[in-house]
């Protein structure tokens, strides 16, 4: 998901300049997903909840919100 996310960024906000550079938001996103990953089996008791996948998707997509600067149009 990590890899994705900086490829398909790239895509849909071509005409901002990322804070980051591609491997930078590959290894952020890698980390985040992880810690995401690892709390929902300490915090959930197994693996696969439904909420840690949508916490999983919520917290790459605000990194990749927060290295466009997208809130500035």
């Amino acid at each position: 998901m990590a890899a994705w996310m900086g490829v398909l960024s790239r895509l849909l906000w071509r005409h901002k300049p990322s804070l980051v550079k591609p491997w930078q938001q590959f290894v952020l996103n890698s980390l985040a997903g992880i810690a995401v990953l690892i709390g929902g089996l300490v915090l959930g008791g197994q693996d696969g909840k439904m909420l840690t996948y949508t916490l999983l998707v919520v917290v790459c997509a605000s990194l990749q919100w927060v290295f466009f600067r997208a809130w500035r149009r």
